[in-house]
């Protein structure tokens, strides 16, 4: 016969057990809903930085082969920092490392830019 009122309940409350867990886990950590929102505020950054740097590419340049560099380059960093955490290095060890790289390569950036003159300028 058709379900009653707690016979309905009972099936939605078995339904759905992953979202429940969940949902207890973000209110037994809070500090999930710190790494949600700066995983959310990086992805969003990292868009609008896509969106507004392709168009400045000139034509040359093939942006398939540009973006999957920058996407081979997050899969290393990541990579780099689990070998970095599991050999024992401390996180502010990390971020001094990954700071003095991130220079180094714009300092690169700089010296290659000033060297070819109006670099990535179309004719």
């Amino acid at each position: 016969g058709p379900e009653g009122p707690r016979q309905r309940g009972r099936s939605e409350r078995r339904r759905f057990p992953a979202i429940r867990k969940a949902f207890r886990t973000l209110q037994r950590h809070p500090e999930t809903w710190w790494l949600g929102a700066v995983q959310s505020l990086f992805e969003a950054a990292m868009y609008c930085w896509v969106v507004g740097w392709t168009p400045s590419l000139p034509r040359a340049v093939n942006k398939g082969l540009a973006f999957s560099t920058f996407m081979v380059g997050v899969m290393l960093g990541s990579q780099i920092f689990s070998w970095m955490k599991q050999a024992g290095v401390r996180l502010s060890a990390c971020c001094v490392l990954y700071t003095c790289l991130a220079t180094a390569s714009c300092l690169c950036q700089v010296a290659a830019a000033s060297s070819v003159g109006d670099f990535g300028e179309d004719d």
